[in-house]
């Protein structure tokens, strides 16, 4: 995962694995590598997932389709 970029859904799926089995494999690792205990979480992030349906609009100039938010439909921080 860490070398490749990939998610642990993918790592699954690449090694017909579950979830839970990678997920455990990759808490073991990071354990075994974190010197010091990571500091206090600041934001919390989607990962992997995205509440509800894409929103669109046409575009009345152009007559293309927009998404109205972002991928993860949320609102873009000030």
């Amino acid at each position: 995962m860490r070398d490749a970029g990939s998610t642990v859904v993918q790592v699954g799926r690449d090694l017909v694995l579950s979830w839970p089995t990678v997920m455990d494999a990759f808490r073991q690792v990071g354990q075994e590598v974190m010197t010091a205990p990571p500091g206090p979480v600041t934001v919390l992030g989607v990962d992997e997932t995205r509440r509800g349906r894409m929103q669109w609009r046409q575009d009345p100039g152009t007559g293309r389709w927009e998404p109205t938010a972002d991928r993860c439909d949320c609102p873009t921080p000030p």
